[in-house]
């Protein structure tokens, strides 16, 4: 679905909707974003410069916030949220190099979810105030931790009214 080049930018080649064809596995194809990342290096560990590593960080951090994915899950295997071409094809795709940052950048990404999500349950109440949808943030604030959809249903609410 994107490339980043080793300057840091960022190109969006297929839309998150659609399959990209990227993993050669239909299933994972389906379900995935998928995130090319270019090489500063050919051969060796297949490094990736520091611009482009924190370039997709940005990235997976908004991927996930888009799609309401509250944690990047690395297993290190097919069965996290965050995978890698080579549990799908023979290939040695992504490279050393940024396979070995695959648990730094899953760490990363979920420090800021997390901090993200600890404003976010005030944000959206504060917009649904703004838009008139609510007029009593304090008492949404209190049921929110005892109602397990309540933060989320607040949350889409928000996202609907931005």
């Amino acid at each position: 679905n994107y490339g980043i080049g080793s300057d840091g930018r960022v190109g969006m080649y297929v839309e998150e909707k659609n399959r990209a064809w990227t993993s050669s596995n239909a299933d994972n194809d389906n379900q995935a974003v998928t995130i090319e990342v270019a090489n500063d290096v050919i051969g060796g560990n297949w490094h990736v410069s520091d611009k482009a590593l924190a370039k997709l960080i940005d990235l997976c951090t908004d991927i996930c916030k888009r799609n309401g994915i509250k944690k990047l899950n690395f297993t290190g295997d097919k069965n996290g949220n965050l995978t890698m071409h080579k549990y799908f094809a023979a290939t040695a795709c992504p490279g050393a190099y940024l396979e070995s940052k695959f648990p730094y950048i899953a760490n990363e990404v979920n420090k800021r979810l997390a901090k993200n999500s600890e404003n976010s349950l005030d944000d959206d109440l504060a917009l649904l105030v703004k838009k008139g949808v609510i007029n009593t943030p304090s008492y949404w604030k209190t049921k929110a931790p005892t109602v397990q959809y309540l933060p989320e249903l607040i949350h889409k609410m928000a996202l609907a009214l931005r």
